[in-house]
């Protein structure tokens, strides 16, 4: 074997190990034992001294790393897992920096140094003296960062590599000023350290990254929330407790979507059990920190002492003047960084390596629940995550998410297109409006450096003024921004914001609906666009902040047609710039395509709009269907509605006409079944369908429910006029316009006539072998897709690593962004942007988005080069591209 094939195969060996090490659940369940009147290191103290309960944790450590390695490796044989285990040994004993065999074996002693070996595997110093990851194991370092906090990792490589002045040495406090100093540096203000690639250095520093989607919210990386977990545990901890949500349109009643994500990452984990194991590591770390930071610390004494709790030796433990103007990725990784020197000293007891044994797997643990890890595939996965509210308490203020995203001296990004949630009240946007403008304001106040020019309470907003309001701070944004002013800031971030409205679960699913489909959705998008709206229009220059518009979260809860009033209204209120999250997750990739049409037509996007995600334009066909294993179950309306889509498509554009008599004999079988009305022709359907942007709330009929409160008729301006009117115009296609009232509901219809909507959703499996939607059909449908894309000039926004968490993809090779760049099944090619999506969760950045997909293109090049193009000009005219497609 060579020595590059070896070392390969040590980096993935050294992966699994971590994985396994650091997942160790029923280790944990220990910590449930405990009382919860008395936390962390005394009562662990109290059954470590036993003898036989350190061998059964050592015995336990030991199997149930291995039933780990054997979920990593399912289809290997016990004895193949375990001469896995015994190469990796033998290997690591001959490595550089040496680890001996009792080492990795004792669960006192492992983690440590585990740790710092993953540093000098992945980690390095960069040109620029700041902390990166070796390029060419980028998606290695990636795939370990799920699982393994990223920051354990860094304090690991600190302690080899960026000692700590040792104390009583000469100038020891000015050595730890320049210590201190570098560390802020090394980490620029984040807990995911960068690619090594100087490619990316110049595309970043030289041309500037256009951030065009991501979220606010789940920007915040998951070990800044488990810091602040740390001191606020309770208010950290409430989301989980009091979330009662159910989204993921899930129908096995094993509980909502919080539980779903808590039994995945332990079968018996509440969030009680969470909350105890976060106030035993809080009160662990405590002791940790105190026995790193005094040598001739007593254990035994520490563990007596009883004059404060240990929730407030915790806050006393990380009370450290000397360091506390750092950022505080930089005060985590130092303290880190101590405990892992002592651990790994002469001078560090066994009692000690128990302690950040358990530490390290609660934290790891939390994290978890934050990220989303590669076993958990599709939104609904990903939703869970945002439903827990872990988040939340952190994620109240925004300065913070700013300098993470700016990264320090690193200054990737030059703008920022931030995606909000708008509020159903006028008071509650402002108060979100407000919070974002205030830490943008704080954040353009500061040096790269993280530190405040001047005091901003004082220059902001003088003593004899009032307390600084929505529009100060608006007015103070703008004039940080300003080239000439005075106070031009220092940062290189700019900020633009998308109002994006929330999709939701239809109400009554498989009953009647209250009003019309989707009335809930609607009714809230309207009242959150009318709530916007009045601040937009009570605050003059916050127009040009907001410039544009969305639709996210769960596409199969609500689909375009349901906002497309809320677009028109938008948009007749000067807001033209519209994107849509769509065709990402979908149970048919004909259901996809449809959906990626529908929003183009029914929200009428045009030149300079966009599509987020867009992933069914892109995906192979055949690869899809071999990922979905050849069959699907889908609801009958979905699937007429893909085949009448199909149908209509062909036809007006005159492709595949071979294929329509099929297409025109399921369609009527379907329709006939749903509808109980053989007369239902596909034409006449296909119009119907065209019909779905029309707003049935606007139709003048009558309910009777007085709990409804709904007063879009005593619209004061033009909008409800706008919107009769189209429905005025509809109604020349009278038949088609008919079938689309019947289909939602407007008309008083008697009891017998319900069964359409009970039919619609009833489920039909369908196989790749007799599905009339051919891979043919479906690639033809990809390419008319993609052709009416550019013919409107719309972008589409792709997202790496959120796609390959939610999408089929393998790996970022894999990704369908090759196809759109020329590599793979399509003629057609669309114009892109890139983004990070929510970068808190999938743990990443908008550069190692670039990183990630610039190593797939090199690694294309060698099998498929394209003449006359390589990854830097692919690239770059990505960077182009954004900058032309960025709302602002």
């Amino acid at each position: 074997m060579d020595y590059y094939s070896r070392d390969a195969l040590l980096e993935d060996h050294l992966i699994a190990l971590a994985k396994a090490s650091f997942s160790h659940t029923s280790l944990l369940t220990r910590l449930n034992q405990f009382n919860a009147k008395d936390y962390g290191p005394k009562v662990l103290n109290a059954f470590w001294k036993q003898k036989n309960e350190r061998k059964d944790i050592e015995r336990i450590f030991l199997e149930d790393r291995f039933l780990n390695f054997r979920q990593l490796y399912s289809a290997l044989t016990d004895e193949a897992i375990e001469n896995k285990v015994a190469w990796l040994i033998e290997a690591l004993g001959k490595s550089t920096f040496p680890l001996k065999k009792e080492e990795i074996n004792n669960p006192i002693s492992s983690l440590p140094f585990l740790l710092q070996k993953l540093g000098d595997v992945f980690l390095v110093e960069g040109h620029d003296k700041t902390l990166r990851v070796h390029s060419h194991l980028l998606e290695k370092w990636q795939d370990l960062i799920l699982v393994v906090p990223p920051l354990l990792i860094i304090a690991g490589w600190l302690t080899r590599h960026c000692p700590a002045p040792t104390k009583g040495s000469a100038s020891y406090n000015s050595l730890c000023v320049t210590y201190y100093t570098r560390i802020q540096h090394l980490l620029c203000d984040s807990t995911l350290p960068i690619d090594n690639n100087p490619f990316m250095d110049h595309l970043c520093r030289d041309i500037g990254l256009e951030e065009t989607h991501m979220h606010l919210n789940g920007t915040t990386e998951a070990e800044k929330v488990w810091v602040d977990g740390l001191k606020n545990h309770q208010k950290i901890i409430a989301g989980l407790t009091h979330n009662s949500s159910s989204e993921g349109g899930i129908s096995t009643p094993i509980g909502n979507g919080v539980a779903r994500l808590l039994k995945q990452e332990e079968h018996a984990l509440t969030p009680k059990i969470l909350h105890n194991r976060i106030i035993h590591a809080a009160a662990l770390k405590s002791y940790l920190l105190e026995t790193s930071e005094n040598n001739s610390f007593n254990a035994q004494e520490a563990l007596s002492e009883g004059d404060l709790a240990w929730s407030s030796r915790y806050l006393k433990a990380i009370r450290t003047p000397a360091y506390s103007n750092l950022h505080i990725t930089a005060r985590e990784a130092i303290r880190l960084a101590s405990i892992i020197d002592r651990l790994t000293s002469k001078e560090s007891s066994s009692f000690e390596g128990i302690c950040f044994f358990f530490y390290v797997l609660v934290r790891a643990q939390f994290c978890r629940l934050l990220v989303q890890q590669s076993n958990q595939n599709g939104f609904d996965q990903f939703q869970y995550i945002t439903n827990n509210d872990l988040r939340e308490e952190t994620e109240k203020t925004y300065t913070e998410r700013f300098r993470q995203i700016e990264r320090g001296t690193q200054k990737s990004i030059s703008f920022l297109e931030g995606r909000f949630a708008p509020k159903v009240t006028p008071e509650k946007n402002a108060n979100i409006l407000y919070q974002i403008l205030r830490g943008y304001s704080y954040f353009l106040n500061e040096t790269p450096q993280g530190k405040s020019r001047d005091n901003p309470k004082r220059n902001f907003c003088g003593a004899s003024q009032p307390p600084i309001s929505l529009k100060n701070y608006l007015d103070i944004t703008k004039d940080f921004e300003a080239e000439r002013s005075e106070r031009h800031t220092q940062r290189r971030l700019r900020l633009g914001l998308t109002a994006h409205f929330i999709k939701k679960q239809a109400t009554n699913k498989r009953k009647v609906p209250t009003l019309c489909r989707n009335s809930n959705v609607r009714c809230d998008a309207d009242r959150s666009a009318r709530a916007l709206l009045k601040i937009l229009d009570q605050t003059p220059g916050l127009y040009d902040l907001i410039s544009g518009i969305d639709a996210a979260s769960n596409e199969r809860h609500a689909s375009p047609e349901a906002f497309a009033p809320v677009f028109r209204r938008m948009y007749r209120k000067g807001i033209k710039r519209k994107t849509y999250h769509v065709g990402e997750d979908f149970c048919h990739l004909a259901a996809g395509i449809r959906a990626i049409n529908e929003a183009v037509f029914f929200l009428d996007l045009s030149s300079g709009c966009r599509i987020g995600h867009g992933t069914a334009a892109g995906l192979n066909p055949q690869h899809w269907w071999d990922a979905v294993g050849g069959r699907i179950v889908q609801p009958c309306e979905d699937r007429l509605d893909d085949l009448v889509f199909a149908w209509g498509t062909l036809k007006e554009k005159a492709l595949l006409l071979d294929r329509l008599p099929l297409l025109d004999e399921e369609i009527k079988r379907l329709a006939s079944y749903i509808w109980n009305d053989t007369t239902l022709t596909p034409d006449l359907l296909y119009r119907a369908w065209k019909l779905r942007y029309l707003d049935p709330l606007v139709q003048d009929y009558h309910y009777d429910d007085p709990a409804i409160k709904y007063d879009r008729y005593y619209d004061v301006d033009s909008n409800l006029r706008q919107e009769k009117l189209l429905h005025k115009k509809a109604m020349n296609d009278f038949p088609a316009y008919q079938h689309y009232l019947k289909r939602h509901q407007i008309n008083k219809l008697k009891k017998q006539d319900y069964g359409p909507l009970s039919r619609s959703q009833e489920l039909i499996p369908i196989r790749q072998e007799d599905n009339i939607l051919t891979t043919e059909i479906l690639s033809t449908l990809q390419e008319l897709t993609i052709s009416l894309l550019q013919e409107r000039h719309i972008a589409i926004e792709t997202l790496p690593s959120s796609n390959i968490r939610i999408s089929i993809h393998k790996n970022y090779a894999d990704h369908h962004i090759t196809n759109w760049l020329g590599y793979g099944h399509l003629t057609h090619l669309p114009n892109i942007v890139v983004g990070s999506d929510d970068p808190g969760i999938f743990a990443t950045s908008l550069r190692m988005e670039y990183a990630h997909l610039f190593r797939a293109l090199t690694m294309l090049q060698t099998t498929q080069p394209l003449p006359h193009i390589n990854a830097e000009d692919i690239l770059k005219r990505l960077c182009a591209t954004a900058q032309q497609y960025r709302f602002s």
